[in-house]
């Protein structure tokens, strides 16, 4: 996981090796979504930008506002990772 959320997902041990380019299913109290360049969010198969919320999320960067504002938006955490 990220250290500014920690882990977001789990895949159990009966699915492993059974889901390809598989990371699991978010963890209770994570909201993740793919978002296109928009934030509209994307259909699911559809590759998109991936943001995250929790309720133990930070909200940013300790005396950096520019990389705050680069990966915190609205509430969300975008890690710059993309997932479909």
């Amino acid at each position: 996981g990220a250290s500014e959320i920690g882990s977001i997902s789990a895949l159990a041990s009966t699915t492993r090796g059974k889901v390809s380019e598989s990371v699991g299913f978010p963890l209770p109290s994570i909201t993740l979504e793919l978002v296109d360049d928009g934030k509209v969010i994307r259909d699911p198969g559809i590759t998109g930008q991936m943001r995250i919320n929790a309720p133990f999320l930070i909200d940013g960067y300790w005396n950096d506002p520019e990389m705050t504002s680069r990966y915190f938006r609205e509430g969300w955490f975008y890690p710059g990772d993309c997932g479909r």
